[in-house]
């Protein structure tokens, strides 16, 4: 049996093959998608608005998170269509309730390659909010080329490429020289994968771990399964601000001259804006001034607040001055930028606002930054990237776009573990997390083309 051998590229003919093999089994993974956008696996890590998923059969709605199981459903529906062009799966997890699963596909010698995309999502958020699915995020429906429902593009579309890749190089009469892996994971989408997903993994399990990897992420805009060498960091951030409670009918002595003011009650929302509007001012400053060196779009640093949570201890009437406000947001920084220097900056202009305002002066604010997602980047000379475009060029006839990636992703925890990563996928970003989310399903073919050679190229083939 002859070894075609990692690196030397993909022959015409088989070139042929492998594409033709892509087309036909198009419809098939279109279908593999829609079963598994009908599979809620909303990540477990996000809390839940009862009023908003009472009647869906939830309960202990705050103490526990509602969909956990989803991703090992997932799982578990994938395990057998792997094992038809698998020669080994396996579902490796924490939690058993949460499974990432594996597939080994070729002759396990030579160079490995990882193929990783992540089965969770996010919450649907109100479901009279999807429109084009008739209220059901769930149910997946197709309509002027485009799939609609949760997941289709963040991440389910790219996880039925990357199972479509493999299914095709199988149905090509092909197998990998070396060994190709399907990582299919699970936390994604609150940072859990590096201890949940492949970050955890790799380090319990170190025959897990591959030469490189292709983490397939839908990578639109700007442009059509751009490749992506580097991403941007978040760190997550809360201040909360302490106010003094009085009966509502007051707030005019708290506010007008002449009155008595802080003696009788501070409305913490109203200090907590003095913050927030401080953070907004150095948004701007961040635009006019910070250099993305070209990885990123100019003015994507920025600082979004994601929840206010203001209100009068333990009362949910608007008949007190709330005491107490907390403001939830995300600091984005550039690739390189140097985390440590940005938590810094952020600082200052928060103790800054504080000082400039008496109540605050002699009541700070708790400051609390609990998480951070870095980046990840990778070279463009990088051997990983080159066989990527070189497939890329070779599917869409153009050279390779390179680009930087705004959210966050699996890239990291790789990168964690010595496995060089580049990112590409069907999809487009800009309706990941949204109502109504979708995929153009004839990127999910080219997609799976680009897998496929670059897979091919990386780790060489054999006639099975």
């Amino acid at each position: 049996m002859s070894t075609h051998m990692p690196g030397a590229g993909v022959p015409e003919d088989v070139r042929q093959r492998v594409f033709a093999a892509c087309d036909k089994l198009a419809g098939k993974t279109t279908e593999l998608l829609a079963d598994l956008v009908r599979i809620p696996s909303e990540n477990p890590g996000y809390k839940y608005d009862e009023k908003m998923y009472r009647g869906r059969g939830y309960t202990d709605l705050y103490d526990e998170p509602i969909t956990r199981g989803g991703e090992t459903r997932v799982a578990k529906f994938l395990e057998p269509v792997l094992k038809d062009f698998c020669h080994e799966t396996r579902l490796v997890a924490k939690d058993p309730l949460r499974s990432n699963l594996i597939g080994f596909m070729g002759s396990g010698g030579g160079k490995s390659l990882a193929l990783n995309a992540h089965i969770d999502t996010v919450p649907t958020g109100p479901h009279e909010g999807w429109t084009e699915t008739g209220g059901d995020p769930f149910n997946p429906v197709i309509k002027d080329g485009r799939m609609y429902g949760r997941g289709t593009t963040d991440d389910k579309g790219p996880a039925a490429a990357i199972v479509g890749a493999a299914m095709a190089i199988h149905e090509a009469g092909l197998k990998p020289a070396g060994q190709l892996q399907l990582h299919l994971t699970v936390g994604e989408e609150t940072g859990e994968g590096e201890t949940f997903g492949p970050g955890w993994f790799i380090r319990q399990y170190p025959e897990l771990k591959t030469d490189a990897c292709i983490v397939a992420e839908g990578s639109s805009p700007p442009y059509r399964l751009g490749v992506v060498t580097t991403s941007s960091g978040v760190s997550c951030l809360n201040v909360t601000v302490t106010g003094k409670p009085v009966h509502a009918a007051m707030r005019y002595r708290t506010i007008r001259s002449g009155y008595e003011g802080e003696e009788v009650g501070v409305n913490a929302i109203d200090k907590a804006m003095r913050i927030y509007r401080a953070l907004y001012e150095l948004e701007q400053e961040w635009a006019l001034k910070k250099d993305a060196s070209g990885l990123s779009p100019r003015g994507f640093a920025c600082i979004p607040i994601g929840w206010v949570h203001g209100n009068p201890s333990g009362i949910e009437l608007p008949f007190f001055v709330a005491d107490h406000c907390e403001l939830g947001m995300a600091v984005w920084r550039y690739p390189l930028e140097n985390l440590e220097e940005v938590k810094a900056e952020v600082n200052r202009v928060i103790w800054s606002a504080a000082e400039s305002d008496h109540w605050l002066r002699e009541h700070p604010p708790e400051v609390d930054w609990w998480y951070d997602w870095p980046p990840f980047h990778i070279g463009h000379d990088h051997p990983l990237v080159q066989t990527v475009s070189s497939a890329y060029s070779r599917v869409l006839g153009t050279e390779a776009p390179y680009m930087a990636w705004q959210a966050v992703t699996d890239a990291r925890w790789y990168e964690d573990q010595g496995v060089p990563s580049v990112l590409i996928g069907p999809g487009d970003y800009r309706v990941a997390h949204a109502f109504n989310e979708w995929i153009a399903l004839d990127e999910i073919p080219d997609a799976m083309k680009i897998y496929a050679l670059a897979a091919l190229d990386w780790l060489g083939y054999e006639e099975r």
